[in-house]
């Protein structure tokens, strides 16, 4: 694997802005022009923000915004904590490919996520919103399958239930490899989300095979019309049963013990015939 530690010339920035005036050629010269192709790749053409943009957030940035996460990574040394969960995953999952992990600073950008930069797939950390990294282990190994499971299978349907596949073997996998948590920890939702979800879950199943949920966003900020509340997340908590049920019942196994998450990747479509 490659790291790449863009963070660490973002806080030369910050540092430079103490003495220099003219704050977008600081910006320019410490941080974006040695890292221009990786961060126009992600602010401009996936994020879609303009120069603008990136102007008006360089103009209104604050040392102290990131205070708390420059202290954070002086206790968690990230690079190497991030080398030891992806050789942890690659125990379970192997892929003989380079993985190549950015650690970035940007502006609202999601925690982690996967995307294509140049030829390849690679994994993104956007630490801007980072307090602590006490789930990173998690997060990065739910990542790392996603990663995987592009390099398999790079073209997919875009479709709901595509996703909510994906994203179900990647929850499966970080318990997997991080297992004895609780199951929210590894969807990132609060407890009593979780049981919330759980009493919906057959009625979502029905409003999947419809095809309800097509132009509705349930990764984020699904509002169930049957009682106007909001369910965070519940299409990472719809796949995570899928795929679970899916392990326990035709495999036979449990996520405790080894699981042929290379098969499940492969042959991601027989899940769609197991609910």
């Amino acid at each position: 694997m490659k790291i790449h530690c863009l963070y660490r010339d973002f806080f030369l920035f910050l540092k430079a802005l103490e003495i220099e005036e003219n704050r977008w050629h600081c910006f320019n010269e410490y941080y974006f022009s040695k890292y221009r192709d990786f961060l126009s790749a992600v602010w401009y053409k996936l994020q879609g923000y303009t120069k603008k943009n990136i102007k008006e957030r360089v103009f209104a940035i604050k040392r102290s915004d990131y205070s708390d996460l420059e202290a954070e990574l002086k206790l968690y040394d990230i690079e190497d904590n991030s080398r030891r969960i992806i050789n942890k995953c690659r125990e379970i999952l192997y892929y003989p490919e380079i993985c190549n992990i950015y650690l970035f600073i940007g502006f609202f950008s999601p925690d982690a996520f996967v995307f294509r930069f140049k030829d390849n797939f690679v994994i993104a950390v956007g630490l801007e919103r980072f307090h602590n990294f006490k789930n990173y282990p998690i997060l990065l190994a739910h990542e790392y399958c996603h990663y995987i499971q592009n390099m398999i299978n790079a073209d997919t349907s875009g479709k709901v239930k595509d996703r909510i596949i994906r994203e179900g073997i990647s929850v499966c996998f970080s318990e997997a490899v991080y297992s004895g948590k609780e199951p929210w920890e590894y969807l990132f939702i609060k407890r009593e989300n979780y049981y919330q979800l759980e009493e919906k879950y057959q009625y979502y199943l029905e409003l999947l095979e419809k095809g309800d949920f097509e132009d509705t966003d349930i990764f984020h900020g699904f509002i169930d019309n049957q009682d106007n509340s909001v369910y965070p997340r519940a299409g990472y908590f719809i796949g995570y049963k899928i795929v679970k049920n899916y392990i326990e019942r035709d495999s036979g196994k449990n996520l405790s013990k080894k699981i042929d998450f290379m098969k499940l990747i492969r042959e991601k479509n027989l899940l769609f015939k197991t609910y």
